[in-house]
């Protein structure tokens, strides 16, 4: 579960929706969610998720965010990928994903993949 507040349409300030529908990444704007995240705007994508493994010992610690763990399996944990509007560059910083976006440590992350 991502620690940054997700945003629709509506909750954009015009500035914002005017950033989007410049940026011409997303066909309909009005249908994403987005964030804010590094005083960047982003959207968060229906296609694609970070999937996070994380190690059984600290699951406990995640409660409300990880799916399809036992008392004896790491936890597995999602968040969606998300899409640069005012942003330059793709996020693609891990750790940074891991502690800002997705609010897990990231000494405690097993595997981090990119799932379709």
């Amino acid at each position: 579960m991502a620690i940054t507040k997700e945003l629709s349409w509506k909750d954009l300030t015009t500035e914002e929706q005017t950033e989007v529908v410049k940026s011409d990444r997303l066909r309909n704007p009005e249908g994403f969610s987005y964030c804010r995240l590094l005083e960047q705007l982003w959207a968060l994508s229906e296609d694609h998720s970070w999937l996070v493994e994380v190690d059984v010992d600290f699951a406990d610690q995640y409660p409300d965010e990880y799916f399809g763990a036992n008392d004896d399996e790491n936890a597995h944990m999602s968040g969606s990928c998300l899409i640069p509007i005012t942003s330059k560059e793709e996020l693609e910083d891990e750790d940074l994903i891991c502690r800002q976006y997705l609010g897990i440590d990231p000494a405690h992350v097993v595997d981090f993949t990119v799932g379709f």
